[in-house]
C-alpha cells in the first residue's frame, strides 16, 4: 500500500476528527450583527460566517444535528443554498522532525496524484509547509 512505501507504520484515526456539516443560506433580508447572532443562537449554533459580498451566511453544526438545524432554518423563512460535510481535528499536532516532515510531504504529494482520493482531512499544524518540504 501507499502507507508502506512511505514507511507510515498508522494510519486512519477518525476517532480524531469531529463530522460537522457546512450549510449555507441565502439572508432574506438585512439583518444587523445583533440579529445574526440571535438567529445564531435560536437556531441552536454559535458558528456561523457572514459572507458580506454575497448576503449569504453559513452555519457549522455537528453533524447529528443536521434534519433538525435545517427544519429549523426553513421555518425561520431562510433559504438553504448549499451543505457540505467536512472532518474537523479534535486536536492538532506538531510535526517537527524533518525525516517525519519528509516521508509526510511524499506521502501527501502520493495521494494528491491518486484519482481516486477525493478528500484528504489531516490533524497536523501548518500542512501547507509541510506539503512545500522537498
Amino acid at each position: 500500500t501507499l502507507l508502506r512505501r512511505c514507511n507510515f507504520k498508522y494510519a486512519s484515526v477518525g476517532f480524531t476528527f469531529t463530522k460537522t456539516q457546512d450549510i449555507t443560506c441565502e439572508l432574506n433580508r438585512k439583518y444587523t450583527d445583533e440579529q445574526l447572532e440571535e438567529l445564531s443562537l435560536e437556531l441552536g449554533t454559535e458558528n456561523f460566517y457572514i459572507d458580506k459580498g454575497s448576503e449569504c451566511i453559513t452555519f457549522t453544526i455537528d453533524d447529528n444535528e443536521s434534519f433538525d438545524f435545517k427544519k429549523e432554518v426553513k421555518n425561520h423563512g431562510l433559504t438553504i443554498l448549499s451543505s457540505s460535510l467536512r472532518y474537523v481535528p479534535n486536536e492538532m499536532i506538531s510535526i517537527k522532525n524533518p525525516d517525519s516532515i519528509k516521508k509526510i510531504s511524499i506521502f501527501m504529494k502520493n495521494l494528491d496524484n491518486l484519482s481516486e482520493v477525493t478528500d484528504v482531512h489531516h490533524n497536523i499544524k501548518d500542512m501547507d509547509k509541510i506539503i512545500q518540504y522537498s
